[in-house]
């Protein structure tokens, strides 16, 4: 692993192996994104100006790329993975104003948890409880069913046991996309 330095005092990690095509690209900045900072530059590319990032650079494609551990200054391979934008918007932080700590999961001004997870853009309702743990639970559940490794899951403990209703109400929402959301944690 080596680092390139940036504007802003700040620096990029990379491989050894790409340390040399990275370095000759440069100078880099650091860009600052949405939820964290990014090395990149000006550039143009078929004409357009655009930006260039150096994760584009390390993995060799323009887009579709995910910081597995949110850090977008480490450009190692190890960090980076193919994800599709819905794949990405999962492995995201929680969102400042997020009140219950809990991605998926909104405390209604009747005092109930509603659970809810977006697919491609869209967001499916999963259900309203009356408990904080069954909601988180529910919703944690569904997006590690349908995103998998890129689920990224609060760190608030939550039982595991599901009443029956629950469980039945939340499967008939999945059987549209034929999925079992609790079959992996009943083994």
């Amino acid at each position: 692993m080596k680092v390139i330095p940036l504007t802003r005092g700040m620096f990029t990690k990379v491989d050894d192996e790409d340390y040399e095509r990275v370095l000759s690209l440069g100078p880099w900045n650091a860009i600052r994104g949405a939820h964290c900072w990014y090395a990149g530059r000006g550039a143009f590319i078929n004409g357009k100006k655009t930006v260039l990032f150096v994760h584009h650079v390390v993995m060799g494609q323009s887009r579709g790329i995910d910081h597995a551990n949110l850090d977008g200054l480490d450009n190692q391979k190890s960090n980076l993975r193919r994800a599709s934008w819905s794949q990405q918007r999962q492995n995201t932080r929680l969102y400042a104003n997020n009140t219950t700590g809990e991605k998926g999961v909104c405390l209604t001004k009747r005092g109930k948890y509603v659970a809810q997870v977006d697919i491609n853009g869209k967001r499916k309702y999963l259900g309203i409880f009356t408990n904080f743990e069954d909601a988180a639970l529910v919703a944690r559940k569904a997006r590690t069913e349908l995103f998998g490794e890129f689920a990224r899951t609060s760190e608030t403990p939550v039982s595991n046991n599901v009443s029956p209703i629950i469980r039945k109400s939340v499967n008939g929402i999945f059987a549209q996309f034929d999925i079992n959301c609790f079959d992996q944690f009943d083994k």
